[in-house]
């Protein structure tokens, strides 16, 4: 039997395929994680108690995304190459590296390609970097497309691909399976608040913000922090890091 191929690199992208994957008999698929992010990773792994098939470990400190996504084309195309005549389809998430290099190798090798959450568009190519080019290559040449909202859909019918017909892509509105992954965690709560006081939640990360303008930012909400308690859980980006330790703006390590 031909089986799926799931493919997850980051946490958000195991969070949000999770739902999708718990649904499924585990013998109907293979789920290969990329090491994109790696404690981070393990730890949403943990929380729906679901183990990768295989694990590429590409993770290593700082590296800029042009070295991940040569290493990730280099191990998907072994992968491939390998077990092309095993996968009946080749399931992406979202806007990551390992979701586009993933989609891009199987095409290469003539597999189908489902892309969940397809249809996202900011219509700018620098915000979010480089997520907003990386999804819109995904969705020119997945073969089924399932978008979360209305006007995702809308953005895949008559924004893109107003030159293929009904026959070249199937594409779905499906609702986005973060709402399914929520429901999951909320039988895991507490059925009690256990914070009496109230907070203001923070994370910030993207690359867009490092720099001086990360600093500014976390200038104002040490500012802020006089007033209101603020929760800080800091990705572990040194770039985040190095920013929040300049500030001197107390954090703490992320949450699951």
């Amino acid at each position: 039997m031909k089986k799926e191929i799931f493919i997850v690199g980051t946490r958000p992208e195991i969070i949000k395929v999770a739902p999708i994957l718990l649904k499924l008999d585990r013998s109907e698929y293979v789920l290969i994680h990329t090491g994109q992010h790696c404690e981070l990773a393990q730890e949403a792994f943990n929380v729906f108690n679901i183990v990768p098939d295989i694990n590429f470990n590409l993770m290593s400190p700082n590296q800029s995304l042009a070295e991940l996504t040569a290493k990730c084309y280099a191990c998907f195309v072994s992968y491939f190459k390998e077990h092309s005549h095993e996968i009946a389809r080749v399931w992406v998430h979202g806007d990551t590296a390992s979701a586009l290099v993933g989609a891009q190798v199987a095409k290469l090798y003539g597999l189908r390609v489902v892309h969940i959450e397809a249809g996202l568009r900011s219509w700018n190519m620098q915000n979010p970097w480089p997520e907003e080019m990386f999804r819109m290559q995904i969705d020119s040449i997945a073969d089924v497309l399932l978008a979360p909202t209305t006007l995702a859909k809308t953005n895949l019918r008559y924004l893109c691909f107003e030159n293929y017909s009904e026959l070249d892509k199937v594409i779905d509105e499906t609702g986005n399976t973060v709402v399914d992954a929520l429901e999951i965690v909320k039988t895991k709560l507490p059925e009690k608040n256990p914070f009496s006081e109230k907070f203001v939640l923070v994370t910030i990360h993207r690359r867009e913000s490092f720099g001086p303008k990360m600093i500014n930012i976390f200038k104002a909400l040490k500012i802020l922090s006089t007033d209101i308690k603020i929760v800080f859980p800091a990705h572990p980006n040194p770039n985040v890091r190095k920013a929040l330790d300049e500030v001197g703006l107390e954090y703490v390590e992320p949450m699951s």
